[in-house]
């Protein structure tokens, strides 16, 4: 049973470690943390950015 455990955790970090580097980012870490930003955020980064650049945000 542990080392199925162990297996699936050695499987899911190579995963992670392959969709990191196919979509560009240097490690799972800042892979997972963008993904967060993009899953949670309010609006789209470039949402955002048009909001900034045009002075229609309010700054919380």
């Amino acid at each position: 049973m542990a080392a199925q455990l162990l297996s699936k955790d050695k499987a899911s970090a190579e995963t992670a470690e392959i969709a990191a580097q196919k979509a560009g980012f240097g490690n799972p870490e800042t892979y997972r943390q963008a993904k967060q930003v993009i899953e949670q955020g309010a609006e789209s980064p470039i949402e955002k950015i048009d909001s900034i650049l045009n002075g229609t945000t309010l700054h919380k």
